[in-house]
């Protein structure tokens, strides 16, 4: 019976920590995404953080680099390889 209870603690606090965005260390939600200046919202659900749409809505062009030409049909993975967006390679 008391491993049921541990069992039910257990989980309740993995479900509920889980939905959280990350934190720094001093207790506040910081971005993975770096500097990027958007709410979390509007790309992400907050039922772990999933993604809202599989293509997000971006203005690529505000970036100052418009997707133009073959870059239209480029994955937005292939370049952007991690989840800090402005990090980029120059091919």
């Amino acid at each position: 019976m008391l491993l049921l209870v541990h069992l039910a603690i257990f989980l309740q606090v993995g479900l509920t920590t889980r939905d959280k965005p990350p934190a720094n260390a001093d207790g506040n939600s910081h971005s993975p995404h770096g500097s990027l200046k958007i709410a979390c919202q509007n790309c992400h659900t907050p039922k772990g953080w999933k993604p809202i749409r599989a293509v997000p809505e971006f203005e690529h062009k505000k970036t100052g680099f418009a997707l133009r030409g073959m870059h239209v049909k480029v994955g937005c993975a292939d370049c952007h390889t991690d989840l800090v967006f402005s990090n980029v390679g120059t091919q």
